[in-house]
């Protein structure tokens, strides 16, 4: 449930790779998103205790400072929340997307202090 599909055989296979699943296309489950029912699915099975269904509508929505607010950064991409979800929604990419976000955010805001403490003028 943790990896990520691919569609081109130049992706490479590399040292951490764990295992490789080839599927036909008759054997893919094809599935169209829809919008989230709130049934709480995906709540129940998060071993984060995270609200995914939540947490997916504020990044769709570009709010990732909720999303950070309430703890996207602490998911560990398990996936138990998009295999439970019965409207299909991607879950894991949405909360992939946020931790890429708020980690871009964070080094900004550590690259800017680094540079404030590198331009300080020190007088006698």
């Amino acid at each position: 449930m943790m990896g990520l599909s691919v569609c081109s055989l130049d992706v490479p296979v590399m040292k951490s790779t764990s295992g490789i699943l080839a599927l036909t296309a008759d054997e893919t489950a094809q599935y169209t998103s829809h919008a989230c029912i709130a049934c709480g699915g995906c709540v129940d099975v998060c071993p984060m205790r995270l609200m995914p269904g939540t947490l997916s509508l504020q990044i769709e929505n570009e709010r990732f400072d909720l999303a950070e607010a309430w703890r996207a950064a602490d998911c560990i991409e398990c996936g138990c929340c998009a295999y439970t979800c019965p409207a299909h929604r991607p879950l894991v990419q949405h909360l992939r997307r946020a931790k890429a976000e708020i980690l871009a955010k964070r080094r900004a805001q550590a690259a800017g202090k680094k540079s404030e403490c590198g331009t300080r003028k020190v007088e006698d």
